[in-house]
């Protein structure tokens, strides 16, 4: 972390904060001539960062400023490094970047003659690969094409790790038809279909078709993303891993309907499934036995043509391995036989982390059958519940065991406050989850009725909280505290509640934090590492 300095003057008043020094600083400022070394560093930072110009401009601003700065600091230590120390650096760098757009490793090269020929010769500094397709003109997309042959040329025999999106809204007319029927050129497709096997990861976003006629090349691919949207197509498009037997991660998004083909896929341990036929999800969910995490969103409605047999389960399928589970329950009453019969077989005894989505509240006698027989190991559950006019004891939260070792808890009213009563009055049961120490109140209508009003939480939801945490203390020699966060809904507060709040926390052996979060979106920061996402 730097040191603090002297600020610099504003010029804009709209403030976001450093990730460097912490300071608040703005898209435009002025700059004071006796800076340190420290607040140069800071100062290069904010230029880089908040400079909005497309990769061929980065490219050289970037290395104008990065000159600057090696040439001023060429006595100090980082010049001595010896070359392997260096490479570790570029490679610690390119891997924390968050910007893989801005390509950091050509601007790396771009700084001097011994950081471009360490750059050249070391192979794995160029294995990853994102390219943007966004713009129509051709002096964009020869662009892109350099930089795709660049990287292809200095990443040698190392594997490759392989992201192409497509803006289809911008490629319109002749050029974009031209990057439907084809990968992305006739003058690197060559180049590209021979480097295939190299390839372990492949990320590809609103992508044409063409590219999943070349699955069965990809035979060492480990992760495989695939979002369509690019085009009508019609029937289901064959993807086939035969040739791969290391095929760990499966995404797919925006396919109503896939045609898997051959290939062997009891090595896959991960699969994110969003606006998939539900036949789809429900087969895959049975053809895989090492599975380990499982999320499906927004299943859809098989059609006609569909690949799958819309034929629902009838034996028990059991998943030894899965930790993470979660599935978004439809609205479709003809699915429901479909997905009656997943949750009434499906047995999870190891599971970790569960996330159900109920829009509507949940008719399947099913679900409540498949929470009873959830294993006591339960440490995560993120429920989105809509209750209705239904009575407390209907309430799913009511089917889980009272022994799980729940520890953190999401509920999405979904508008419904209902849902939110029928949890807090289950929770003053100590013997349900005995272990909970961290609750979240969210809602996916933004704490706002159907009508746009602002819905506030009265003081009987107050007291339920409260009656809710004076269980919890109870627990206090097995809990140190309890955190508290509620997203979306203002609280009132009584004052005997507030009295009470502060007397639980007055003994000293029970934390307790309450969290009211109004506008979250707007505390979030500029940007931050994919992994936090």
């Amino acid at each position: 972390m730097f040191s603090q300095y002297s600020l610099p003057t504003r010029t804009h008043t709209e403030a976001k904060q450093c990730l460097l020094c912490g300071s608040a600083q703005t898209t435009k400022f002025k700059y004071r001539s006796n800076l340190s070394g420290e607040g140069e560093a800071c100062r290069l930072y904010h230029e880089v960062r908040d400079s909005e110009v497309l990769m061929e401009d980065v490219v050289p601003i970037q290395r104008v400023y990065l000159l600057r700065r090696y040439n001023a600091y060429s006595p100090a230590t980082i010049s001595k490094f010896p070359s392997e120390i260096l490479v570790e650096i570029f490679e610690y760098a390119i891997q924390l970047s968050t910007f893989a757009h801005r390509h950091f490793s050509v601007v790396l090269s771009s700084v001097s003659s011994r950081w471009r020929e360490l750059m050249h010769t070391t192979p794995f500094l160029w294995n990853c690969i994102s390219i943007e397709f966004w713009n129509k003109s051709p002096k964009h997309l020869e662009n892109r094409i350099n930089l795709l042959r660049l990287y292809l040329r200095h990443s040698g025999t190392a594997a490759l790790f392989v992201k192409v999106s497509y803006d289809h809204h911008a490629l319109d007319g002749s050029q974009g038809s031209r990057l439907n029927t084809i990968f992305i050129d006739p003058t690197i497709d060559g180049t590209l279909t021979a480097n295939l096997y190299r390839i372990r990861g492949l990320h590809l976003e609103n992508a044409s078709t063409r590219w999943l006629e070349y699955t069965p090349q990809l035979s060492s691919i480990e992760s495989f993303r695939f979002k369509g949207k690019m085009s009508p197509y019609q029937g289901a498009p064959v993807i086939s891993f035969a040739e791969s037997h290391h095929l760990s991660e499966l995404s797919l998004t925006d396919w109503s309907n896939i045609n898997l083909g051959s290939g062997n896929l009891a090595h896959l341990t991960t699969i994110a499934l969003e606006s998939m036929e539900v036949t789809v999800c429900v087969s895959l969910l049975a053809t895989c036995p090492n599975l380990v995490e499982y999320r499906c969103r927004s299943p859809k409605h098989p059609s006609v043509s569909s690949y799958f047999s819309y034929q629902p389960w009838n034996a028990v399928v059991t998943l030894k391995h899965l930790r993470v589970f979660e599935w978004e329950i439809t609205e479709h009453d003809t699915l429901a036989p479909v997905e009656g019969a997943m949750f009434r077989y499906l047995h999870l005894p190891t599971l970790l982390s569960l996330r159900l989505y109920t829009r509507q509240y949940c008719r399947h006698p099913s679900v409540h059958l498949f929470c009873k027989h959830l294993p006591i190991s339960l440490t995560r559950l993120h429920l989105s519940l809509h209750c209705g006019s239904e009575p407390e004891d209907t309430c799913l939260i009511n089917s889980f065991p009272h022994d799980c070792d729940v520890r953190v808890l999401t509920l999405h009213s979904c508008g419904c406050l209902r849902s939110l009563e029928h949890v807090l009055k289950a929770l003053e049961d100590i013997k349900r989850f005995p272990m909970l120490t961290h609750m979240v109140i969210d809602d996916k209508f933004k704490g706002r009725d159907r009508f746009g009003r602002q819905i506030e939480l009265h003081a009987e939801f107050a007291s339920l909280i409260h009656q809710m945490l004076i269980q919890r203390a109870k627990r206090a020699a097995f809990i140190l505290g309890f955190f508290l966060k509620i997203v979306w809904f203002p609280v009132r507060w009584p004052t005997e509640v507030r009295r009470g709040l502060w007397e639980l926390t007055h003994s000293g052996r029970f934390r307790l934090t309450i969290q009211e979060d109004m506008k979250p979106f707007n505390n979030l920061p500029h940007s931050y590492p994919p992994r936090y996402l």
